[in-house]
């Protein structure tokens, strides 16, 4: 079914106003019009199209550009009310009104064009591997990690290939070495990983067949995939499996790499950190800030834990989160009160915690034992900056 131009502008805006709504952004029209497969796909477009819009860093704070990207982001990124954008950015109701709707004008006129184009057949329907790159980034980054056996998951991947193996007449050898440690990640993830590297390898494999070894690192799970034929045509290094599981494996700290490429000793190795990630527990009464918080952590190898009220942080407290971030302004017992619980244990005495709070009560805040203080609202990078200083320690700067 096609679009006008005014259809297309009213869903756009639908979408933004939904943009942290699955079920609601999956009604979507626009992802029939854009050809895309999921709320998450169009999630994704609606956010990098707004982050396409940032202005030259030379043009001055208050210019129509960058209060129209302020406002975008502030509203649909960071899910900011207008009263609350007003009051940061200092505008009067009528000009939020003006640069929200140049705003919204401005990525309905990206969309519509990108619709026009593959209308037109001026985009291929098939995706690009920077789009495949992309996708599959996105994926790995909205999981949560969690400890995940490998050897157990070699095997299934292994077992599942069994149908592909007899097709192409492929032996695969497997050679699991001793005290293998988890590795933290998706585990539906993970097996696609190594799915995607031994069918790419299977397509390559020489007459002797594959041999697929596990081996221990130092922080991490080497995979290696050796047995390759030395003259594949098209070589292995630009087969897809490779692509997309470097891709996955970008997001999880890992890597795939390719030696001695079109060698009798050609091999792939897949390394994954076998390092726990650091969990954060947010302590906060709010829905919107846990939410955006969230966003603000994904993909980061961080471990999101929650506490919506002061009885649940205390608990909480007691599972050893490696940072806090705690806001002030809670119901009925506020955040000085779990600040004072914390630093009052020995328990839970070092573990540093993070202020996020609309108050401007710093010193008190640090005499109290906070390891910093941010005031809301809170930008990405200053959350992400302030967490990587809590947990990293002191002597390892130097």
């Amino acid at each position: 079914m096609s679009a006008d131009k005014t259809e297309f502008a009213n869903a756009t805006r639908d979408a933004l106003a939904a943009l942290h709504d699955t079920a609601r952004l999956q009604t979507n029209p626009l992802l029939g019009w854009l050809g895309l497969a999921s709320a998450a796909d169009l999630r994704e477009a609606l956010q990098a199209i707004i982050e396409a819009l940032r202005p030259d860093l030379e043009l001055p704070d208050e210019s129509p550009a960058w209060l129209t990207y302020q406002i975008l982001v502030c509203r649909y990124l960071q899910g900011r009310s207008r009263f609350v954008i007003c009051d940061d950015l200092a505008l009067g109701q009528a000009t939020y009104y003006r640069y929200h709707r140049q705003g919204l004008d401005a990525v309905a006129d990206v969309l519509w064009r990108r619709y026009q184009q593959q209308r037109s057949g001026a985009v291929a329907v098939d995706a690009t591997p920077e789009d495949s790159r992309s996708r599959a980034f996105s994926l790995a980054m909205r999981s949560r990690p969690e400890p995940v056996p490998l050897a157990a998951l070699l095997g299934g991947a292994v077992e599942l290939l069994t149908p592909l193996l007899a097709q192409r007449r492929v032996k695969v050898a497997v050679d699991i070495g001793p005290n293998l440690p988890a590795v933290y990640g998706d585990p539906a993830i993970i097996r696609q990983i190594l799915l995607s590297a031994l069918t790419a390898a299977v397509e390559h494999a020489a007459p002797d067949g594959l041999r697929v070894s596990l081996r221990a690192g130092e922080g991490h799970v080497v995979l290696q995939i050796s047995g390759l034929a030395p003259s594949a045509d098209p070589p292995i290094d630009v087969a897809n499996g490779l692509r997309d599981s470097g891709s996955l494996l970008e997001a999880y700290g890992g890597a795939i790499t390719l030696h001695d490429a079109g060698t009798p000793a050609a091999r792939v190795e897949i390394t994954l950190p076998s390092s726990q990630p650091a969990t954060i527990l947010i302590i906060d009464d709010d829905g919107d800030t846990i939410q955006l918080y969230s966003r603000y952590l994904q993909g980061h190898r961080y471990a999101i834990k929650v506490a919506q009220s002061a009885d649940e942080a205390r608990r909480l407290l007691g599972t050893r989160p490696q940072v806090v971030l705690l806001d002030i302004l809670m119901a009925k017992e506020d955040g000085w009160d779990v600040l004072r619980y914390a630093q009052a244990s020995q328990a839970t005495a070092d573990i540093p915690i993070i202020i996020c709070s609309v108050l401007s009560q710093p010193q008190l805040a640090l005499a109290l034992g906070a390891t910093a203080v941010l005031k809301k609202p809170i930008t990405e990078h200053d959350l992400l900056a302030a967490i990587e200083r809590a947990v990293t320690p002191a002597d390892s700067a130097g």
